[in-house]
C-alpha cells in the first residue's frame, strides 16, 4: 500500500498550485494549506495500484483521483473531516468502506470500477450526490443518516437489493436502471421529496411492469408512487388475470383452439373473427392452476396489416403465446368459402414471420407454443425447424387435431407451467381498488366510452386515493382494458370497450376501400357507421389519426394508406418522375427478417398530409419544412429507400424519417447503408456512439465484414451535433471529450443568464402593470418561463449524470451543482413575483374596459368563455390590427348565422338578434368585431345540435382568431 501524502505527489511530478479552485479546474496537480497539509490532490493514468489515506490526507478537501485505470485499493485510515468531493469514477476498484467519518463530503463519483462491496456506516450529513453507475454491486444499503442526500445513481449494476434505514428526505432523483431488483424496500413511499425515479430494466416480479416505464429516460415515480399507495392499505387481492393469445393465418383454426379450450364443440363453419378477444378461461377450464380463481382472457390476432396499429395496445409482454400454424393446402377451402371477407391483400405468412412478431411485439421472454392444427391429415403434415427451439424463438411444439382431439393435455400442460413459472405478475398481490374499478368497467358492456369525470367518479367508487386517478388511467389504458389519448378532441374521452372500439374501426377500413382507393368522406362514413353523432364522428377520426391508419388529404376527407393503388398514375406520376431526377439516395433501411406491416401504413398515415397526392401504396413524395423527399418500399428487397436534394443539408430531416423508421418497427432487425450496397445494423452504430464521443474518426466493419465505415457519417441518424461531427470538438491532452462537455456546460450557462434576463424584464414589466388584463398576460409570460426553468434544470442533471465518466479536469462536476442552484433561485424568483401578481388575476374579468364589461354583460356566457374572450379581447386592443380583415370577419358571422338561422337553438339566435340591436352603440370597426365575436363561441357550445359543415366552419372561424390569423397585419 502506497500513502498519499506529500512525498508521493512530488514523486508523480504533480504541479503545485495556489488553490483548491486551482487545481479543480487543473489536473496533475495539489495545493497545500498553510501549515503544509494537503487540501486538493488531482492525478489521472497514474500506476498507483493500492492507496492508502492517513493523517497526512486528513485536510484533504478535494482529491480526483479518476481514470486511474491500475488503481484497484484505495482505504481510508483515518477520519476526513474536510473532504468535500471525491472522484474516484474509471479506476479498477472492487471494494471500498466509508467507515470513518465524512462530515463534509458533499459528492461520491465511483462510476465504471468493478465494486462489488460499497460500505457506507455511519452518517453522512452533508452528502448531496452518489454516483455508483456501471459497477458490479449486488446489494447497496445506507445503513446511516443521509439528511442531505438529492441525487443517487446506480445504474447499470446488478442490484438485486436496495436498502436505506432512515427516510431519505431530501431525496429527489433515484436512478436504479438495468439492474436485477427484485423488490422495492418496504420503506420507500417515505421519499417524500422524490420527484424522477429510473427503473428500466429490472425484473420486479411483485410489480406490474405496466407501471413502470419502458422507455429508458422514462420518470415512474408518479405511477409507482400512486400504485404502492394502493398496495399498502392491506386489504388486496391475489392477481389472477392474464392473457393468451393466439397468432395465426387466417383459417388455420385458432377460434377452435379456445374452444376446445372451453370443453366445447368446435365448428367447422365458424364465422372468421376479426382479431378480437374472443373470450376467456376460468378455473373451471384450468382447474389444476394454483390461484384461487383464473382470469385468462384470450385474444385472436389475424396477419393484416390494420391489426398491428390498433392491437399495439393489446398486446403485452406479459403473456402467453399460441402460434397457430398448418399446411396451407389444409385450409385452401375454408379461405375459399370466406373470400368475400377476408381482406383483399392478405397474405399467407410463414411461420418465421411469425415467430418474429410475437417476439417483436411480445417481447423477449414471452412463452411461446407453436400448435400445428390439422395433425390428423398426414398427407399435409409439415415438419417442425428444431431451431425455433433456440434463441430468440424458445419455442415448444406440440401436434393439435380439433377433429381427433389429440393434443389437448399438452397444450393445457403447457399454459399451467408458463403461468405459474413465467408469467411474473400472476400470483402476486394487486390492489383491490384497482381491480374494483377494472370489474367495474368490464362488467358494463352497454357504455363503450366514459369522460375523464365519469372516470374520476369510479375511482372514487373503488377507493382509489384522490390524486390516484391518472396513474390508474395509465395503468389500465396500458394493459388495454381501456383506450385513451391525451390529445385534442380524445383527451376527454375514455374508450372502455376494446373489443366495440376494434370492430368499429374494421366497420370502417375494410374491403370496400379498395375500389375507393383508400378514401373516406363524409357520405362514406355515414353510410357505415350511420349513428355516430358529429361530435362521436370527429373523435373516431382523431382516435383513427392516432392509430396511424389515416391521414388527412382535404377538409374532410381522409385516406387509408392499405387501401390506395399500387402505382402513381397522371399528373401525380409526372410529377414524382421530375422529382426523382433530382434527388439523390440518401440512405436505404432493410430488416434482416421482415419488415413489420405496419411500418408503410404508419408512415404514409404520418407523413401523408404533407404530400400532394404524390402516395401509393408501397410510397410517398412529400415536402417538409421545404425540403422535397421520396421514400419507397421495394417489395422484392424488404428495403425502404430515401431520396433526398442532392444539395440541401437535410440531415435533420433524414435523422426523422430515420426514427420513425425505427420507431414504428421497434427497431425489429434494422440495418442501415448509404449507398444501398454495404449495410450496418442499427444496434452496431448505437455501440459506436460512446466512442465516437470522444473521438469523432472512428472506423468499423460494414456487415459483409470487408468495407470499413466512417462513423460520422452515420452520426446524423443518432441525432449528433453537427459541429462535433464536423470537428468543432476536439481531442485536448488526456481529456478526450472534455471540451465537448465545457460546450455543453457553457450552453447551459447561457441559457440560465437567458432565462434571468427574461425574469429580470418581466419583473420590470410587473411593476407598470397597473391594467389586470397586463398583469394576466404576464401571468401567462411567467408560466412559460417557470417550464423553461424546469427544464434546464433537468438537461443540468442529466448532463451530470451522463458524462460524468468523460469529464476531464477542465470540465469537472462541481459546476453543475453550481447551476444547479442557480436555476433554482431563479425558479424562487419566479414564484415570488407570481405571488405579487397572485392578487390581482381574480378581478381581472371585473376591470376592463367600460365597453368591454359591457360586452361581457351582454354575452352572458361561461366564465371559461369569458377568459378566452378576454385574452382575443386584448390581442385585438393591442394587435396593429387589420379593419378590412375584421370587416370580413363580421360579414362572415353574419352570413354564417343568417344561412342556417332556421337550424340554430334558440338561445343562438336571440342572442344574435340582441348582439345585432347592439350594434349601434359601437360605431367603429373594432367594437362591432368584438361584438361579433362571442357568437362563434355560442356556436361551438351546441357542438351537437349543429350540421358537420356549420360547426366546422365555425371552428375554423375560432381557430384563426385564437392564432391571429385574421386581425393581425
Amino acid at each position: 500500500m502506497t500513502k498519499l501524502d506529500l512525498e508521493l505527489v512530488k514523486k508523480l511530478g504533480l504541479s503545485e498550485l495556489k488553490s483548491v479552485e486551482e487545481v479543480r479546474r487543473k489536473n496533475d496537480s495539489y495545493y497545500l494549506n498553510a501549515k503544509g497539509k494537503l487540501c486538493a490532490v488531482s492525478f489521472s493514468n497514474k500506476e498507483e495500484s493500492a492507496l492508502t489515506l492517513e493523517e497526512e490526507a486528513a485536510d484533504l478537501e478535494h482529491l480526483y483521483l479518476a481514470e486511474n485505470p491500475a488503481l484497484t485499493t484505495l482505504e481510508f485510515e483515518v477520519a476526513m473531516p474536510k473532504l468535500k468531493l471525491l472522484y474516484l469514477n474509471n479506476c479498477e476498484l472492487s471494494s471500498l468502506s466509508f467507515s470513518i467519518g465524512f462530515p463534509e463530503l458533499q459528492q461520491v463519483y465511483l462510476q465504471n470500477n468493478q465494486l462489488k462491496n460499497l460500505d457506507w456506516t455511519g452518517d453522512f450529513p452533508a452528502l448531496q450526490l452518489i454516483d455508483g453507475s456501471g459497477n458490479q454491486l449486488s446489494g447497496f444499503n445506507l445503513n446511516g443518516s443521509f439528511p442531505e442526500l438529492a441525487y443517487l445513481f446506480f445504474q447499470k449494476n446488478q442490484l438485486q437489493q436496495f436498502y436505506f434505514a432512515q427516510p431519505l428526505s431530501a431525496l429527489e432523483t433515484l436512478d436504479l436502471r438495468e439492474n436485477q431488483l427484485q423488490a422495492l424496500p418496504d420503506n420507500f413511499l417515505s421519499l417524500s421529496s422524490l420527484k424522477t425515479l429510473y427503473l428500466y430494466k429490472n425484473p420486479l416480479p411483485s410489480l406490474p411492469k405496466e407501471i413502470i416505464s419502458n422507455d429508458n429516460r422514462g420518470n415512474s415515480w408518479e405511477s409507482l408512487r400512486a400504485y404502492l399507495v394502493e398496495l399498502s392499505k392491506k386489504d388486496n387481492v391475489i392477481n389472477d388475470r392474464a392473457k393468451l393469445i393466439i397468432v395465426g393465418n387466417g383459417r388455420v383454426g385458432k377460434t377452435c383452439i379456445y374452444r376446445i379450450l372451453k370443453g366445447e364443440r368446435c365448428e367447422p363453419e365458424q364465422s372468421y373473427t376479426h382479431g378480437i378477444q374472443i373470450g376467456q378461461l376460468n378455473k373451471t377450464h384450468l382447474p389444476e392452476v394454483k390461484t384461487d380463481q383464473l382470469q385468462l382472457c384470450v385474444w385472436d390476432f389475424g396477419g393484416q396489416e390494420i391489426f398491428y396499429a390498433t392491437h399495439q395496445f393489446f398486446l403485452s409482454k406479459e403473456a402467453i403465446y399460441i402460434l397457430a400454424w398448418t399446411n396451407e393446402k389444409n385450409v385452401v377451402p375454408h379461405r375459399e368459402r370466406d373470400k368475400a371477407i377476408l381482406p383483399i391483400d392478405e397474405k399467407w405468412r410463414s411461420r418465421e414471420y411469425w415467430l418474429e412478431s410475437i417476439r417483436l411485439h411480445g417481447g423477449e421472454k414471452s412463452p411461446i407454443l407453436m400448435v400445428q392444427t390439422h395433425s390428423d391429415c398426414a398427407d399435409n403434415k409439415l415438419l417442425i425447424d428444431p431451431s425455433y427451439a433456440q434463441a430468440p424463438y424458445h419455442a415448444q411444439y406440440i401436434d393439435f387435431s380439433a377433429t381427433k382431439g389429440y393434443g389437448l393435455n399438452e397444450l393445457r400442460d403447457f399454459i399451467l407451467d408458463k403461468l405459474q413459472t413465467e408469467i411474473p405478475f400472476f400470483g402476486q398481490l394487486f390492489p383491490r381498488s384497482y381491480q374494483s374499478l377494472i370489474e367495474t368497467i368490464e362488467s358494463d358492456l352497454e357504455t363503450t366510452s366514459i369522460t375523464l369525470a365519469r372516470f374520476d367518479s369510479l375511482c372514487q367508487g373503488a377507493r382509489i386515493s384522490p390524486g390516484g386517478e391518472k396513474a390508474a388511467l395509465e395503468y389500465l389504458n396500458k394493459t388495454g382494458t381501456v383506450v385513451y389519448f391525451n390529445k385534442p378532441l380524445l383527451n376527454n374521452t375514455i374508450f372502455t370497450n376494446p373489443n366495440w372500439l376494434t370492430k368499429q374501426v374494421y366497420l370502417l377500413i375494410n374491403n370496400k376501400l379498395k375500389p375507393r382507393e383508400g378514401r373516406i368522406d363524409l357520405a362514406y362514413f355515414q353510410e357505415v357507421l350511420p349513428d355516430f353523432s358529429t361530435a362521436e364522428r370527429e373523435r373516431f377520426i382523431a382516435l383513427l389519426k392516432n392509430f396511424e391508419l389515416i391521414f388527412e388529404e382535404k377538409v374532410q376527407e381522409y385516406i387509408a394508406p392499405q387501401y390506395l393503388p399500387n402505382t402513381l398514375s397522371g399528373m401525380a406520376k409526372s410529377l414524382y418522375n421530375s422529382t426523382f431526377n433530382s434527388l439523390k439516395l440518401a440512405f436505404s433501411f432493410r430488416f434482416t427478417r421482415f419488415m413489420p406491416d405496419n411500418v408503410m401504413v404508419n408512415f404514409l398515415s404520418r407523413y401523408g398530409s404533407y404530400s400532394n397526392k404524390g402516395y401509393w401504396k408501397n410510397g410517398i413524395l412529400f415536402s417538409k419544412d421545404g425540403q422535397s423527399c421520396i421514400v419507397e418500399y421495394v417489395e422484392s428487397e424488404d428495403t425502404l429507400g430515401v431520396y433526398t436534394a442532392k444539395y440541401a443539408d437535410n440531415e435533420a430531416l433524414q435523422h426523422e424519417i430515420c426514427q420513425a423508421f425505427l420507431d414504428l418497427s421497434k427497431g425489429s432487425s434494422a440495418e442501415l447503408s448509404l449507398d444501398g450496397q454495404t449495410y450496418v445494423s442499427w444496434q452496431q452504430l448505437l455501440q459506436y456512439q460512446e466512442a465516437y464521443l470522444q473521438n469523432p474518426e472512428q472506423q468499423f466493419l460494414a456487415k459483409d465484414g470487408k468495407s470499413l465505415l466512417w462513423v460520422k457519417d452515420f452520426a446524423h441518424f443518432l441525432g449528433l451535433e453537427s459541429s462535433l461531427r464536423k470537428g468543432g470538438i476536439a481531442k485536448v491532452g488526456k481529456t478526450p471529450g472534455s471540451l465537448g462537455i465545457e460546450k455543453e456546460l457553457a450552453g447551459l450557462t447561457e441559457n440560465l443568464e437567458l432565462l434571468i434576463e427574461k425574469k429580470n424584464v418581466l419583473e420590470k414589466a410587473s411593476i407598470l402593470a397597473y391594467d389586470e388584463e397586463k398583469k394576466f398576460a404576464l401571468k401567462i409570460q411567467l408560466g412559460q418561463l417557470e417550464k423553461d426553468i424546469s427544464d434546464s434544470r433537468q438537461k443540468i442533471l442529466n448532463l451530470q449524470r451522463d458524462t460524468t465518466a468523460f469529464l476531464g479536469k477542465e470540465a469537472q462536476p462541481f459546476h453543475f451543482p453550481d447551476l444547479l442552484q442557480v436555476a433554482d433561485r431563479l425558479n424562487e424568483d419566479i414564484k415570488r413575483l407570481e405571488q405579487k401578481l397572485e392578487q390581482g388575476f381574480g378581478a381581472v374579468l371585473n376591470q376592463l374596459s367600460a365597453q368591454d364589461q359591457q360586452l361581457i354583460k351582454i354575452i352572458d356566457t361561461s366564465e371559461a368563455h369569458q377568459k378566452e374572450l378576454v385574452q382575443m379581447f386584448a390581442q385585438a386592443d393591442q394587435a396593429d390590427a387589420s379593419e378590412a380583415q375584421m370587416q370580413d370577419v363580421i360579414q362572415q358571422i353574419n352570413t354564417l348565422v343568417a344561412e342556417h338561422f332556421a337550424e340554430l337553438p334558440d338561445a343562438i339566435t336571440q342572442r344574435w338578434k340582441a348582439l345585432n340591436a347592439k350594434a349601434a352603440d359601437y360605431t367603429d370597426v373594432k367594437g362591432k368585431f368584438k361584438l361579433k365575436i362571442p357568437i362563434i363561441l355560442g356556436l361551438l357550445d351546441y357542438e351537437k345540435e349543429l350540421s358537420w359543415d356549420l360547426r366546422n366552419v365555425t371552428k375554423q372561424i375560432w381557430n384563426d382568431l385564437k392564432a391571429g390569423k385574421i386581425f393581425f397585419k
